[in-house]
C-alpha cells in the first residue's frame, strides 16, 4: 500500500512538470515575457495541457490521499489531510487561472491561490524534511526548495531579473 502512495505522488508530479514542459516548448517567449505560468492556462495553443499538468497531479495527490488514509502509521492522519489540502490548492489554482484576466478582483483571486499553494508546499515540505522523514538527504533536498522559493520570491519583487 506504501507503494501506491508513493506512486500515485509521484505520477501527479510527473503529470504538472510534464504538461508545463509541454506548454514551455510550445510556447517558450511567453513564461518570460508575460511572468508566470499561468498565462498558459490562458492561451488556446497550451490550455489544455496546462489543464491536464494541473488537472492530473490534483487527481494523482487526491489518490495519494485517499490510499493514505487506510494506513495506520505514525503521522497517517496529519499527512492524509495535508495531502487532501495540497489537492484542494491545486485545484483551486487551476480553477482561478481561466478568469483571472476579466478583472482585477479575479486577478487577485488567483494570485492569493497562488501565494497559498507557494506557501502551503513550502511550509508541508518543511514539515515532511525536519518532522516526518528526518535525515540528511531530505534536510539538502528542502534546503535547495529554501533556496529555490528565496530566488523566486527575489525575482517576484523585481530586485533580479532572471530572463
Amino acid at each position: 500500500m506504501k507503494h501506491s502512495v508513493v506512486a500515485a505522488l509521484v505520477w501527479g508530479q510527473v503529470s504538472l512538470i510534464g504538461g508545463l514542459a509541454v506548454c514551455f516548448a510550445l510556447v517558450p517567449s511567453y513564461l518570460r515575457s508575460e511572468g508566470g505560468i499561468s498565462n498558459y492556462g490562458t492561451l488556446r495553443k497550451t490550455v489544455v495541457f496546462y489543464t491536464l499538468a494541473f488537472g492530473l497531479a490534483a487527481f494523482f495527490t487526491g489518490l495519494a490521499a485517499y490510499r493514505l488514509r487506510r494506513q495506520h502509521r505514525r503521522y497517517q492522519k496529519a499527512l492524509t489531510y495535508n495531502i487532501y489540502i495540497l489537492t484542494a490548492l491545486l485545484v483551486f489554482v487551476l480553477l482561478s487561472t481561466y478568469p483571472y484576466k476579466l478583472n482585477n478582483a479575479l486577478g487577485y483571486v488567483h494570485e492569493l491561490a497562488d501565494i497559498a499553494l507557494f506557501v502551503f508546499v513550502l511550509g508541508f515540505s518543511g514539515w515532511l524534511c525536519l518532522v516526518v522523514a528526518r535525515s540528511w538527504w531530505h534536510t539538502l533536498w528542502l534546503l535547495a526548495l529554501v533556496i529555490g522559493a528565496g530566488i523566486s520570491l527575489i525575482a517576484l519583487i523585481g530586485l533580479v531579473h532572471l530572463f
